[in-house]
């Protein structure tokens, strides 16, 4: 009798703990490997044209892009990287651009996210897990991007700048439309191995 309680607590007890590895492992999902790292950008850019005449552009000049990732190799070239070590688990690009075709310019640049969550500047990094899914934080709003996934959202205003050199000084209508996004590129390999 005592050996078929014992066989009884301890059949319950192995139930117990392997309910509770499932839920742990549901509730913390595995995130990617040592090797690896998901890479996600975040880009506006804005483009401005004169209300009056759209034919001609209103730039602004910057500087350039600092990298450059393509999809169908998942390679990440860049002028300055953040450290690869184990602990990387997401690389943020984060810019902005101003203006279309011939003219225009861009700056955008390469974080690290060693440890979630992660922040920078009005976004948060909560979480990715080992198919490169990333949930993080855009302004204040919860934003899950798959591997692969884009997020976009445009707007345009008409706005009144001020215009002024040597023979003129007055106000304009600037048509401006801004292209705000999001790009899961998915899993890339630190090379570390």
């Amino acid at each position: 009798m005592e050996r078929k309680v014992l066989i009884i607590f301890l059949a319950a007890i192995g139930i117990v703990i392997l309910i509770a590895l499932g839920c742990y492992s549901i509730l913390n999902p595995k995130t990617v490997g040592p090797n690896e790292y998901v890479f996600v950008e975040h880009y506006v850019e804005t483009h401005g044209v004169l209300a009056d005449n759209p034919e001609i552009n209103a730039y602004v000049y910057m500087g350039y892009p600092t990298y450059n990732a393509t999809t169908s190799q998942s390679l990440l070239k860049a002028v300055w990287f953040p450290t690869l070590n184990e602990s990387l688990k997401v690389m943020l690009g984060n810019g902005k651009g101003i203006g279309k075709n011939a003219c225009h310019g861009g700056e955008i640049y390469l974080y690290g996210a060693y440890e979630l969550p992660y922040n920078k500047n009005n976004i948060t990094i909560k979480s990715v897990d080992k198919e490169g899914t990333v949930q993080l934080d855009y302004n204040s709003k919860p934003l899950v991007l798959e591997s692969g996934a884009s997020w976009y959202n445009n707007s345009s205003r008409i706005q009144l700048i001020h215009f002024t050199n040597s023979t003129v000084d007055e106000y304009i209508k600037v048509n401006i439309s801004v292209m705000d996004r999001f790009r899961n590129f998915g899993i890339y390999t630190k090379g570390l191995e």
